[in-house]
């Protein structure tokens, strides 16, 4: 049985991929057989991962569905990776970093915009983020290469502790091995395994605004203006009034009220 991934490529159907995803979510091993058997009777040959996964989603309860969604609505945030650096950021501040975006600083052969600066202690970090547009796309070495010639040239001016790379996907087996071997630090899907970025998000309860059911314009809104999780819908309330008419911001406040109930 062939799935169709959302690259176009194809791959063989592999049901304990669905299973594992499930008890992620937070799904009993029994809650999880009774889906994957339901799930039997839907899946056809040629059928898309993104089918599968609107399948799946139908037969979760709400707080489920919300974890289980977290993976769709980082890639929501795309085409460009602005919005993920900003969650990224988010992520850092809510773990004691103090944090600066898209920061300019020299390096000894030419300028650099960084994507994170953060600092904790007196020690600084340079934090590339690398976003993916489709699922199953691994952080690539040419990524790890560029980010820590990036690193030696800035450590050249600037005294940086080490550098991040950071990605909503996975990393490839080339690019855990070098960063094993020169110091670079790695957070990504599932990585590292005791603490993958969904690990921490969950933990923080940094979910993105787009895991809301909101008009795609309403998002779109209050994305550009740095309302990038849901946390800071109720923190930036005021912002989100005179950003939006008063109806659309209350069905805003409503919506994040009501997931909010099950993080």
């Amino acid at each position: 049985m062939w799935v169709i991934k959302k690259s176009g490529e194809r791959e063989e159907y592999d049901e304990n991929k669905v299973r594992q995803a499930l008890l992620r979510s937070g799904t009993s091993e029994g809650e999880a057989d009774e889906i994957l058997e339901k799930l039997r009777g839907r899946i056809y040959n040629g059928i898309t991962t993104h089918e599968i996964y609107k399948h799946v989603r139908q037969m979760l309860d709400r707080k489920r569905k919300i974890r289980y969604s977290l993976k769709d609505a980082i890639f929501s945030l795309g085409p460009e990776g602005h919005f993920f650096e900003s969650l990224v950021a988010r992520l850092f501040q809510e773990s004691g970093y103090a944090v600066r975006v898209r920061e300019c600083v020299r390096g000894k052969c030419i300028p650099h915009e960084i994507d994170i600066l953060a600092e904790r202690g007196s020690e600084k970090y340079m934090i590339e983020c690398k976003f993916h547009n489709l699922s199953g796309t691994k952080c690539a070495i040419q990524t790890a290469l560029y980010t820590y010639a990036r690193f030696l040239d800035i450590a050249e001016m600037m005294p940086i502790a080490s550098p991040w790379l950071v990605t909503n996907t996975k990393f490839s087996s080339d690019v855990i091995a070098y960063a094993r071997c020169i110091g670079m630090r790695l957070l990504g899907w599932r990585f590292p395994e005791d603490g993958g970025l969904e690990s921490l998000l969950e933990s923080h309860k940094l979910y993105p605004i787009t895991i809301l059911p909101i008009k795609k314009d309403v998002r779109n809104s209050l994305l550009a203006n740095e309302i990038i999780t849901i946390k800071e819908i109720f923190t930036k309330k005021d912002r989100i009034y005179d950003l939006l008419p008063e109806l659309k911001a209350n069905e805003v406040l409503y919506a994040a009220r009501e997931v909010a109930k099950y993080l």
